[in-house]
């Protein structure tokens, strides 16, 4: 979820607890204050040229609606799984399958009916199986068709996948 609504989320990881500084605080060599209340480890960022806490953006309410649906619904769930891990045309085409089919048409006919994209869009996503257009990062190692004449590069098709993922969730 954290990476469907802020594109550029990154887990936080600590690089080493390096003391305590026996109020509670564990601290972290990557400079984060982490703090244990009731079982939870709560993270504070300082800014590193003022040390004042940089405070987090208040939660989203589709955020908490999303988590509900992922909870209820297996399909969501394994959606998004896929999207936060590493976003690979492999585990972006995963993501579309799964959305593509729960919406009831594996040929793309209810998706593009449903108003979440076109059938150009779709065209265009089918890059991500290109070699000529991806490299290395294509889902296929073999160029087994022509890509699209307008492909889409990974960038794009996250951001395409993050769309539908959203239009879908908020169908729920």
């Amino acid at each position: 979820l954290g990476r469907m609504k802020e594109g550029d989320f990154q887990p936080v990881a600590a690089g080493g607890v390096i003391g305590d500084n026996g109020g509670g605080a564990i601290l972290l060599l990557v400079g984060d204050d982490v703090r244990v209340a009731e079982g939870r480890a709560v993270v504070q960022i300082g800014d590193p040229a003022t040390g004042q806490p940089i405070l987090p953006a208040p939660p989203s309410p589709s955020y908490a609606k999303w988590f509900a649906v992922a909870l209820r619904e297996p399909t969501v769930g394994r959606a998004l799984h896929f999207f936060a891990a590493p976003r690979t045309a492999g585990n972006l085409w995963k993501v579309y399958e799964i959305i593509r089919d729960d919406a009831g048409s594996g040929a793309n006919i209810n998706i593009v009916n449903l108003g979440w994209t076109t059938n150009n869009q779709i065209e265009r996503f089918r890059s991500v199986h290109s070699p000529s257009v991806l490299g290395d990062d294509a889902r296929h190692a073999v160029e087994k068709q022509p890509p699209p004449t307008d492909p889409m590069l990974l960038p794009e098709a996250q951001a395409f996948v993050r769309g539908l993922l959203e239009r879908w969730i908020a169908s729920k």
